[in-house]
């Protein structure tokens, strides 16, 4: 977002215009390179859905574009990943042999400005399927319900069809969304926020990941590389190890 002249992130409609900001994107990179200076880890950073709120516009102009690229490099540049290619086929060993480090991708950037980042931790990112080609390519089709069931059965079936890893990535996108009405009741105090909805769909993942995993559901060639969830917590983090380490913890089978 622009706002006030000042980049920060937020989420919006366009039509009718409804939303709110979020931090200052200064702000959440601050926050980002606190937590590389204490990580080993691999952190995906996607930027996308750009908004002018000062113009009223969607999308980012080239001179927009080039600042966010600019204040991105400017607070991470230390630790913005800028080794061997392509991505997804190199061994995160490799991207985080020295340290913890980032990959910053963006979406709807311009061949001009991806070859003046070249080599500089800048990277562009398309949503799978896609005709174009892409630094990296994520299949990435949140359910937008907020129905559980309907969400638990759109995601499943995504994660099921071989057509929906042809990408670099799988992102399973655990999320329940609210619509126009809804968050418009919320605003006013009388519907259901967000958080509650997180809450009912976090509680049915170890379930259901369990449940597909056993059933042979979930297997080399269709486990997720990314997960998407509301109210982050640290059970997602043992799903993920439980999967990644073929249903154990530790050697210890569940």
């Amino acid at each position: 977002m622009i706002y006030k002249e000042t980049l920060s992130t937020g989420h919006f409609n366009t039509d009718p215009l409804l939303g709110c900001n979020g931090p200052d994107l200064a702000t959440a990179l601050a926050d980002v390179k606190i937590f590389m200076t204490r990580s080993s880890e691999l952190a995906i950073l996607k930027f996308s859905h750009y908004m002018n709120r000062d113009k009223d516009g969607a999308g980012f102009t080239e001179e927009e574009m080039d600042r966010l690229c600019t204040e991105v490099i400017s607070a991470l540049d230390e630790y913005l990943y800028t080794g061997p290619l392509p991505l997804a086929e190199t061994p995160l060993s490799t991207m985080t042999a020295q340290g913890g480090r980032v990959i910053a991708v963006f979406d709807n950037l311009s061949s001009a400005l991806h070859q003046k980042y070249a080599g500089k931790g800048i990277y562009s990112y398309l949503d799978y399927p896609t005709s174009d080609t892409a630094d990296l390519t994520v299949f990435d089709h949140y359910s937008d319900t907020s129905d559980l069931n309907a969400m638990v059965s759109d995601q499943l079936q995504k994660l099921a069809n071989p057509e929906s890893h042809g990408g670099d990535l799988f992102l399973l996108s655990w999320t329940l969304t609210q619509n126009t009405e809804q968050a418009v009741a919320c605003g006013a105090g009388i519907g259901v926020p967000i958080l509650r909805m997180a809450a009912s769909a976090n509680g049915v993942l170890w379930e259901y990941m369990q449940q597909k995993f056993r059933a042979g559901a979930i297997g080399s060639d269709s486990l997720p590389n990314l997960l998407y969830h509301d109210a982050a917590q640290g059970f997602a983090t043992d799903v993920a190890l439980w999967l990644n380490n073929g249903g154990s913890f530790n050697g210890i089978n569940r």
